[in-house]
């Protein structure tokens, strides 16, 4: 097998209508570096070619031209099995990883076994000046050291790292709304002595509310916590009510115009402003606001595309 012939197992699985959509989901991957290959495609391909002599030459062209050829690239780092290997290409590959898609498939598995030697590494990737290579450390804190492996001076190098990068920040939001989740008595500290930048800590705090795996008495707990900003508020919770009816019409009962408007709405300025205004937290606490969740959005928008064939 050739590079080019690597190339080819991607195109056999391309859908140009899922390239558009995915496409105004990561803004700073232009449209043409899209084939359009679906997740699930990626478990077949990587049994297909992990063994073929033509990986190492793969995983050494960097940077890719594709995409999907930076989420093969990931896909293959996850399943390497020897420790130090995986860490050497994951360090190869970081400086070319330029998008939060790519950056969240990583959590290589034998990083499990590893854990003790893993938080060095981490903490250093956490350090860096690079966009997805901080976030590409917090993600793998994030899965890997808030359960039995946990340390309350893990949280200390993410907390008071400031940056203005938003797929920093709102990752900082998610890895302390995931330890508001499973290490509350470490975390909520964070939060009442305010550790974070004040836009982080209110995007942590919707977050945490978001979440199904919070008590009602924590999350208003949180709510009475949240930095109040004076900035005129350009969102309109009006449209947010309106298209979050949609959202939940379109998770019970799939309507191909109720989609078409849910997507218009999504790639729109509109979207975009309620949105920040959200981020800002200038909507109440008490509106229902699941139709701004970037990821929820996505995943229904996709679901219904790929039901529907």
């Amino acid at each position: 097998m050739t590079l080019d012939d690597l190339r080819q197992i991607l195109f056999q699985y391309q859908d140009t209508a899922y390239a558009d959509f995915t496409a105004k989901l990561i803004p700073t991957v232009p449209r043409e570096k899209f084939i359009g290959v679906r997740s699930p495609a990626y478990k077949p391909i990587v049994k297909q070619v992990r063994d073929d002599p033509v990986i190492p030459e793969f995983l050494a062209s960097l940077p890719h031209t594709w995409h999907e050829e930076n989420c093969l690239h990931a896909a293959l780092i996850n399943g390497m099995k020897d420790y130090g290997s995986c860490v050497a290409a994951l360090e190869q590959f970081m400086p070319f990883i330029d998008n939060w898609a790519v950056n969240d498939m990583i959590n290589p598995a034998c990083f499990r076994k590893h854990r003790a030697e893993l938080i060095h590494p981490v903490q250093k990737w956490i350090a860096s000046d690079a966009t997805y290579t901080r976030r590409c450390g917090m993600r793998i804190l994030m899965a890997n050291f808030l359960g039995e492996d946990f340390r309350p001076a893990y949280l200390d190098l993410p907390a008071d790292l400031r940056s203005e990068e938003y797929y920093v920040n709102i990752m900082t939001a998610w890895l302390f709304a995931e330890a508001l989740v499973k290490q509350w008595d470490a975390a909520v500290p964070y939060i009442e002595t305010r550790r974070l930048d004040p836009w982080t800590h209110n995007k942590t705090i919707q977050k945490a509310c978001e979440s199904f795996r919070i008590p009602d008495d924590r999350k208003a707990y949180l709510q009475s916590l949240k930095v109040k900003r004076s900035r005129e508020a350009k969102g309109n919770p009006a449209r947010v009510e309106k298209y979050e009816r949609l959202f939940d019409e379109v998770k019970a009962a799939p309507d191909q115009e109720k989609l078409r408007l849910l997507e218009a709405y999504y790639t729109s300025g509109e979207w975009q402003e309620d949105y920040e205004a959200d981020e800002r937290g200038e909507f109440p606490p008490e509106l229902k606001r699941g139709v701004l969740s970037q990821d929820a959005l996505y995943d229904l928008l996709d679901k219904v595309k790929e039901d529907q064939g």
